[in-house]
């Protein structure tokens, strides 16, 4: 269960930065259409990083140590994306600027998990 709900969250992570990428593309129709999915896989985002990691808890005691550091400091990172479009109105400007370094802190944490669960599996 704990997998499938860590693969659902890569997943919707990796449709979530997807607007990112689009934003670049000369294709205005898939930029739209990936601005409406944003939103919506954003909002899974969430609520599937908060199920694998109470789901992910019950295995403290099976996997190494880092993997729950990498995993909370994930999740933080998701709620600083999270928070930081609540409260763009509040940031201003700023709000951007933390929602992409939380964003690029979690492409980072990814990496750093993969490369645990290769070498350490």
């Amino acid at each position: 269960m704990t997998d499938c709900l860590g693969i659902l969250t890569l997943a919707a992570f990796l449709v979530t930065a997807a607007k990112f990428l689009t934003k670049r593309l000369p294709l205005p129709r898939l930029d739209a259409a990936a601005g409406k999915i944003h939103v919506v896989s954003s909002l899974l985002l969430l609520a599937f990083s908060i199920a694998h990691g109470i789901c992910a808890w019950h295995l403290a005691g099976q996997r190494p140590a880092v993997s729950f550091l990498l995993g909370i400091l994930l999740f933080l990172c998701v709620l600083a994306t999270f928070f930081s479009h609540i409260f763009s109105k509040k940031l201003g400007n700023r709000w951007l600027m933390v929602h992409r370094a939380a964003t690029i802190c979690i492409c980072v944490l990814l990496v750093a998990l993969f490369l645990l669960m290769w070498f350490l599996p």
